[in-house]
């Protein structure tokens, strides 16, 4: 994980992930994330 902009009200940034367990089974997630702050 990245974080490529952090301000007050948001949190941006990338992330990813590849795996491979022992079953052979693949998990993957990458892209480009945004966390918006909404309480006071």
């Amino acid at each position: 994980m990245t974080l490529t902009a952090v301000s007050d009200g948001s949190i941006a940034g990338t992330v990813a992930f590849d795996y491979t367990d022992t079953m052979t089974r693949h998990f993957a997630l990458n892209g480009a994330f945004e966390v918006l702050r909404c309480a006071p």
